[in-house]
């Protein structure tokens, strides 16, 4: 059976870990970037199936993520699912999903098989 490729896009390192083992645990092959320009570079390198991404991020502010992706034909329909505290913005629109922290790694799961499932 085929693991799905997942970035996580997670500053706060605690946090990404667990959704990383989580994401792990299901069965998906996770990866991390800690700020907003590693995980560009990750992105362009080898473009994962589905991102998840905060938006307050080191680097790169995450809505500037969002347009990178959605501005080339490559990378546009990658689905992204935003897990984030900070206000909500029209850039953030562009995401596959929103889902505010704190989200359990539960909440999470279930928000990416459906997007998979249907990409």
């Amino acid at each position: 059976m085929k693991r799905h490729r997942i970035l996580v896009v997670e500053d706060d390192i605690a946090l990404s870990n667990m959704y990383r083992v989580a994401l792990c645990f299901a069965g998906f092959d996770a990866t991390v970037a800690h700020d907003g320009l590693t995980a560009l570079m990750a992105i362009e390198s080898e473009p994962p199936e589905l991102i998840v991404l905060d938006l307050a991020l080191p680097q790169l502010h995450g809505a500037v993520i969002l347009s990178e992706l959605a501005a080339k034909p490559e990378t546009a329909g990658i689905p992204v699912i935003v897990v984030t505290g900070s206000d909500i913005s029209e850039a953030v629109l562009q995401a596959t999903a929103i889902l505010r922290k704190p989200c359990a790694p539960e909440l999470l799961l279930t928000a990416i098989e459906q997007r998979l499932s249907t990409s």
